[in-house]
């Protein structure tokens, strides 16, 4: 497997987060493989969060959840915060985002490096 570009990974989360903000499920789609899913952990899940297979599906559930969400850096990669408490961590290793994993569960989060920009 290719080793990830944090340069070409920021600007993929970069344009989902625009496009989950402006509404635009067309522009997430086309930012996601054709088989990328959507996974939950069991806090995500207790907030509503459902798992996604297919981009048509993951685009919906992105534009639902994330536009609220604000860039960070989740164990130095590119990734999104969502109040409260919860994170996306993408996987694109050669190209379109093959998965996204939202995590709420206080378990997973307290081993997850998360840092905001300023």
């Amino acid at each position: 497997m290719p080793a990830p570009d944090p340069a070409r990974l920021r600007s993929a989360v970069d344009a989902v987060l625009a496009a989950a903000r402006s509404g635009d499920t067309a522009a997430l789609r086309s930012l996601l493989d054709p088989d990328a899913v959507l996974r939950a952990d069991p806090g995500a899940a207790r907030r509503g969060v459902r798992p996604a297979h297919g981009a048509p599906a993951v685009a919906r559930a992105l534009a639902a959840r994330a536009a609220t969400a604000r860039p960070a850096l989740v164990d130095g990669a590119p990734g999104l915060l969502a109040a409260p408490s919860a994170i996306y961590v993408f996987t694109a290793p050669a190209g379109p985002i093959t998965s996204v994993d939202v995590l709420a569960d206080p378990s997973h989060l307290s081993h997850r490096t998360i840092a905001v920009p300023a």
